[in-house]
């Protein structure tokens, strides 16, 4: 009898907590709710139930990917976090395209949800060819080789966002990428070693 007293309160507490949560939440917004609590936004969403929107999405990422609890490595790219908020993929290809004595080296921005939207741009900043003479041939991007990632807005709950963040938008940059944009900016690169 003791023990079913003791989880009825707990249940009790539980519950009251949750209300609580759910309480500072419709007051102070879910942005302004963790702050006041001490409790994450993550976990804010979690313990309140909180439908995950774009704007919501974009936080979510930023926060996970600063506390390191999202990938920050895919296939040859390792990915970091620059100016504050944009997520950048740096990769470095040796015996690739241009034969094994060049090396060639990207930065691309990808940031899901940039700026809040709805989108992820991806967009390569630049390109450099490595020579073995110890030369460099670079490309700045100057807007040629952007592409905009649509995909879906609303989430269920942390969890399907980061199923989202893992099998959709790390394979999906990475398929633009190799697909598209960095296949036109070797284009152009040939076109300035033919030079």
């Amino acid at each position: 009898m003791n023990l079913r007293n003791n989880i009825k309160k707990v249940l009790n507490e539980e519950n009251r907590f949750l209300k609580t949560i759910n309480i500072y939440v419709d007051k102070y917004g879910i942005y302004k709710a963790p702050e006041i609590i001490g409790i994450s936004l993550t976990e804010m969403v979690k313990l309140s139930n909180h439908p995950i929107d774009s704007k919501l999405a974009y936080h979510l990422i930023y926060e996970n990917f600063i506390n390191e609890k999202l990938k920050r490595k895919y296939k040859e790219f390792k990915l970091s976090m620059e100016y504050g908020d944009l997520i950048s993929w740096f990769g470095q290809v040796e015996y690739g395209h241009f034969g094994p004595e060049n090396v060639e080296q990207f930065s691309i921005y990808a940031t899901p949800f940039f700026e809040e939207g709805k989108t992820t741009p991806i967009e390569i900043s630049w390109y450099d060819l490595l020579l073995a003479d110890g030369s460099i041939i670079s490309i700045e991007n100057e807007g040629k080789y952007y592409y905009e990632l649509e995909h879906k807005t609303e989430f269920e709950s942390i969890d399907e966002l980061f199923d989202w963040y893992d099998n959709f938008y790390l394979p999906e940059t990475y398929n633009v990428l190799i697909t598209d944009l960095i296949p036109k900016a070797r284009n152009q690169m040939e076109e300035l070693l033919d030079k």
